[in-house]
């Protein structure tokens, strides 16, 4: 008896349903990827990686990548527009994909996306950017002429050069951007290059 009431029973229910979806998924672990850049005359830029992964799949994952862009499964070769990754069961375990800027652009900003499909699965896009730097320029300078009690001062510039490569009299040689050469002989003399 409830609440002083006989006669009456109280049937109490705990039931859970659930369901389950079985609409295809394809997983990005980034949805976007940044300075994919080179400086004219040489490219293409490095890869750079995201991973693609999925589940519930009835067809396998197609990438396709835009005019300015091209995707991998290895960072050195086998770049191309489009890639599969066949799926098994279903599933397509996360699998790393390189993407990188094409060779032989001009100097400009490049943004675009690349496409992944599946069917049934809604269309995955990673965005892309990068930019093909106008290239550099080398500088030099020093603060010569000085003393052999003095420090010989070499600039080399701009900054955003990758290798300084530094020679001069006497079997000089720095790969620094700024070499210096303390008390100075005068076997030192002569042109730094």
């Amino acid at each position: 008896s409830i609440g002083g009431t006989s006669g009456v029973n109280v049937l109490q229910s705990n039931t859970v349903v659930a369901t389950c979806s079985t609409t295809p998924i394809v997983i990005l672990s980034k949805s976007a990827i940044t300075a994919i850049n080179y400086c004219s005359g040489s490219g293409p830029s490095i890869g750079k990686s995201y991973s693609v992964s999925g589940a519930k799949l009835t067809a396998d994952i197609v990438l396709t990548a835009t005019t300015h862009y091209e995707i991998s499964l290895s960072l050195g070769s086998g770049y191309a527009n489009t890639l599969t990754l066949t799926q098994a069961s279903g599933i397509v375990s996360p699998t790393s994909i390189y993407v990188r800027l094409k060779s032989g652009y001009s100097a400009a900003s490049y943004t675009e996306s690349i496409s992944i499909t599946s069917t049934g699965a809604i269309t995955q896009t990673v965005s892309c950017s990068g930019t093909v730097f106008s290239s550099p320029v080398a500088t030099v300078s020093s603060n010569s002429p000085v003393y052999t009690t003095g420090v010989l001062l070499l600039t080399g510039g701009p900054s955003v050069m990758s290798q300084y490569n530094w020679t001069g009299p006497n079997s000089f040689t720095s790969s620094l951007q700024n070499a210096s050469l303390t008390n100075p002989t005068l076997s030192a003399a002569g042109i730094y290059t």
